[in-house]
């Protein structure tokens, strides 16, 4: 998933940000060691500290590094900035297309994630210094501020993300104590890229100066790179920004039955002078994967009139909406964006933007696992057995004509969970009391899932599928039209060693502006709309469930797959020919089909003799082709292989021989 790119990248170029202009420029002075220090001009600009080797030289007058975490433990101190002077990744994803900054060609520096990782070589992983998850910071020499308050540093940038962030700091006590983080550059979406001539501007909001200021950078997570060149602290006076809270769709990806009109809401703020007729847009693009072609298919718009300096304006919500019936399968970009008479230095900040797909089967939150985790140890009394749940909402427009046939979940190393139990199941809920808290009366469980580690489960963190069945009559389990459904993991540990890592994204997504604008919609008594959520986390014990969960921008990996038809209870006519081969079978079974007519879904299920599903796959638009299981897993034995379809289903018989 990681190592490719999508429509969305050429896409981005064609939003990318203009240079800055009408700045004054407080660091690099016109000493040679600053501006030396400025471009990364030289290997001799970057200087990096381990364990071992933790100080600085005094004399020293350029920028030095630290790693601060892999994935091996053992190798954080390598995961580290480099100077390049190429202005290229070494990785084997890393593209043909250079930074292009002014000094590019004395060299820049580069946290260089996928060679970190991989050592260049294609589709490994762990090979290279310093394996993902990785994290290293950049910190620049003293620079003198004094005189200067809210300071902006631009520098030259060539950013790509598959699944990482990106911040910077700053300190005004020559690196005894940093400012929190700024998160930057959240808009560049997995497998999406800055321009290679991009200019970011960052206003250190509140910062004073002084002569020992110093900021950083920091690079967080996994793939592909972040370059940065040409740095500089400079003074702005027309600076309008969209701030990272704005709302997004209801969920990543959304099955086309499922879709709903949308609205959307954003904050700005005026970090410069007052500035006349400022006016807030947003924008929704078509983005053709088989074309690249983009069209625009939806903008509305905010007026603010004169905004003062210094003035965030906050919760304003868009008059119109997107239709859900002018959405169909594929994939979006929406972009916001603030404008104002006057033209804004720092055009880097006028947008934000986020993607988001409609899909024939599946629900998802999120775009990938970033990081493995669970809640912290005081989440549980002393003693009791770290049980916990973790999932996400998801809301059900129309559930006739529909089956919920499975939930998918990035789960940690279940090979150290052998025996254990893990259990999907499905809720329905109706917030009674109108609190936005999942409690006991409140939710019903309708479908489920439990498996049983085997203890031939190998090494490593894996995605996980749990085929579910209706708790009341073990079939297929029929949503119900209007229906607010929790997709849960859940992990009921036998004894107090053991613990369950789930994959989450974090920040890539955030939903805080969502669920406060479907909120806000709801108590207007807007029709049509009514409270969204995205995470829920609770334990055994709690009565309670959160749907705030860590929170709405950390998103754990739990998803929910919808096939669009009813079966039937008669079985298939002897004129949908169903074979199977080899029979008996070791590894691999595959499934010749000659059905009369197309089959928008078909089913194919794996039970054992006590009727338990053991697996399960879903095809879409299948009429005559071989489709292929893996029964690798699978033990001696004779086992119930059940198709099913829209017109029927079939059982056949399936032995297993090792």
């Amino acid at each position: 998933m990681k190592k490719f790119l999508t429509n969305l990248f050429s896409f981005n170029l064609m939003l990318g940000t203009v240079l800055a202009t009408a700045q004054t420029q407080i660091w690099p002075t016109s000493d040679t060691n600053t501006i030396k220090a400025s471009q990364f001009n030289g290997v001799n600009t970057v200087f990096t500290l381990t364990r071992t080797n933790p100080v600085v030289p005094k004399a020293y007058m350029g920028w030095y590094t630290k790693g601060l975490m892999s994935g091996n433990v053992a190798k954080a101190d390598s995961a580290v900035w480099q100077w390049s002077a190429t202005g290229k990744s070494r990785g084997a994803y890393g593209g043909e297309t250079n930074l292009v900054s002014p000094t590019v060609a004395n060299g820049c520096a580069i946290f260089d994630s996928d060679w970190l990782d991989s050592k260049g070589i294609a589709n490994a992983s762990s090979l290279g210094q310093a394996p993902v998850i990785h994290s290293g910071e950049l910190v620049s020499p003293l620079m003198d501020t004094r005189g200067y308050d809210n300071i902006t540093l631009s520098f030259s940038q060539y950013y790509r993300n598959y699944l990482s962030n990106t911040y910077v700091s700053w300190s005004e006590d020559s690196g005894k104590t940093w400012k929190p983080r700024i998160l930057i550059n959240n808009n560049i979406i997995t497998n999406t890229a800055t321009l290679a001539t991009d200019i970011a501007n960052i206003k250190l909001l509140g910062s004073v100066g002084t002569s020992g200021f110093r900021v950083k950078f920091i690079f967080e997570g996994n793939y592909y790179y972040w370059m940065v060149d040409d740095v500089k602290l400079v003074t702005v006076n027309y600076d309008l920004k969209i701030m990272p809270y704005f709302a997004v769709a209801p969920n990543y990806i959304t099955p086309k039955h499922q879709v709903e009109d949308m609205k959307f809401l954003v904050n700005i703020a005026n970090l410069g002078n007052s500035m006349p007729n400022v006016k807030a847009k947003i924008f929704v693009y078509r983005v053709d994967a088989a074309s690249d072609n983009v069209a625009l298919i939806y903008t509305d718009s905010l007026l603010y009139g004169t905004v003062k300096k210094d003035t965030m304006i906050e919760n304003k919500i868009f008059p119109g909406k997107l239709l859900a019936s002018s959405l169909t399968t594929g994939q979006y970009y929406a972009r916001y964006r603030v404008s104002g008479d006057i033209t804004d230095q720092v055009p880097a900040n006028d947008t934000m933007g986020f993607g988001f797909f409609i899909s024939d089967s599946t629900y998802s939150k999120e775009s990938g696992s970033i990081t493995m985790t669970r809640p912290v140890d005081n989440f549980w009394q002393n003693g009791e057995t770290h049980n916990w749940r973790i999932g996400n909402y998801y809301y059900m427009k129309t559930g006739l004509g529909h089956t919920i046939t499975a939930l998918t979940a990035r789960l940690g190393d279940l090979s150290l969970l052998k025996g254990q139990h893990v259990n999907a199941n499905l809720y329905e809920w109706v917030d009674i009391n109108k609190d936005g808290s999942v409690q006991s009366d409140e939710r019903v469980l309708v479908a489920y899932a439990d498996t049983i580690i085997p203890p031939t489960q190998p090494a490593g963190n894996t995605w996980m599928r749990f085929a579910l069945r209706d708790y009341n009559t073990l079939k297929w389990f029929y949503p119900k039209n209007n229906k607010e459904y929790l997709a849960m993991i859940e992990f009921d540990p036998m004894n107090t060693s053991a613990n369950l890592l789930v994959g989450f994204n974090k920040g890539v997504h955030d939903y805080t502006a969502t669920i406060y604008l479907s909120d806000s919609l709801s108590r207007a008594g807007e029709s049509n709309f009514k409270p969204r959520y995205a995470p829920i986390l609770g334990k055994k014990s709690d009565s309670d469930w959160t749907t705030l969960g860590f929170g709405y921008g950390l998103l754990p990996t739990v998803r929910m797959s919808l096939v669009p038809f009813i079966l039937k209870d008669e079985t298939l006519t002897m004129e949908h020919k169903i074979d199977i081969f080899p029979n008996p079978a070791r590894e691999i079974v595959t499934l010749s089909v000659d059905l009369p007519h197309l089959v928008v879904g078909m089913a194919v299920q794996v039970l054992d003799n006590q009727g338990r599903i053991l697996q399960e796959q879903v095809y879409n638009a299948v009429q005559k082709d071989n489709l292929t299981l893996n029964i690798e897993d699978l033990a001696t034995g004779t086992y119930i292989l059940r198709i099913l379809t829209p017109n029927g289903m079939r059982v056949k018989k399936l032995i297993v021989q090792k």
